[in-house]
């Protein structure tokens, strides 16, 4: 069999290769198993070899420069758990979100332009230039240059205009989880004109807003996630529109890897719960 010469090797292959060993290394200081599992997934299914996988491999390789033109990465996508009452019991501590019935959003705050969850500029980016302005004029950290939203517009008449922020998308892999997002989330945008904090059991979503959750589900919670599960389709009938779909569950250890490989890989540590699937 005719060898192929080191030189004729795909250079991603090359790449990794060389840096191999030390994302092994990296998995083993790895401090808990939600670090280890977004680590392995960045080495096995997220990231795709190459300039991107050699700038996390090592000190002296230079770091994924924020591109503002583009996302720097696909929004994470959640598993399908299907019915909650069905599904399997989760290892470790999670929390539940509502899934809202709107449009997956990538946002720029500084921008103030938006993506689809396929990374395609957004349509109907002109329903929302009052809370883009309210961003675009806010002094945000660095790290909330990209907002990964629920775009509420046109599947219903509740909430038109108004942006739910479900988490921010780090410009390069850190090990931020996903509790601390939440946390620098809610203390910097609270202080924006728009910011409104939604008690989804009390209020039907405000339009023309940024809307964060006032709270999650878990076990820990006044509300369990069976419970929810129940509640939120009663609040559908009450107000005659599908706002809900069901619940997300969220592992509060869970990373925020970037990908660039696939829209439609998904994710083990976001699940999703649909009542219509």
């Amino acid at each position: 069999m005719k060898q192929v010469k080191q030189n004729q090797l795909p250079a991603d292959f090359v790449t990794l290769k060389k840096h191999l060993p030390s994302l092994i290394t990296r998995m083993r200081k790895c401090e808990n198993r939600g670090e280890f599992i977004s680590t392995f997934t960045l080495l096995y299914d997220f990231w795709g070899p190459g300039e991107k996988l050699k700038s996390h491999c090592g000190k002296n390789t230079n770091q994924i420069q924020l591109n503002m033109n583009n996302p720097p990465s696909y929004p994470l996508r959640p598993t399908n758990g299907g019915p909650l009452h069905l599904a399997r019991s989760k290892p470790g501590k999670w929390n539940y979100e509502p899934k809202i019935n709107g449009w997956r959003a990538i946002v720029n705050t500084r921008t103030g332009q938006m993506w689809n969850r396929h990374g395609e500029r957004l349509s109907i980016e002109k329903e929302f230039k009052a809370v883009l302005d309210s961003l675009c004029s806010a002094d945000l950290p660095k790290a909330l240059t990209w907002l990964d939203c629920e775009a509420l517009e046109r599947r219903h008449n509740l909430g038109k205009g108004s942006l739910i922020v479900l988490d921010y998308m780090p410009a390069s892999y850190n090990k931020e989880t996903y509790l601390s997002r939440q946390k620098l989330i809610h203390s910097h945008l609270s202080s924006t004109p728009l910011w409104e904090t939604w008690d989804v059991e009390q209020a039907l979503p405000s339009k023309n807003k940024l809307l964060g959750f006032a709270y999650t589900y878990n076990e820990e919670n006044r509300i369990s996630p069976a419970a929810a599960w129940e509640r939120l389709q009663a609040l559908n009938k009450d107000w005659k529109a599908e706002l809900f779909e069901g619940l997300v569950a969220k592992r509060t250890d869970s990373l925020y890897p970037p990908q660039r490989r696939s829209a439609t890989l998904e994710f083990p540590l976001w699940i999703k719960h649909r009542w219509k699937f």
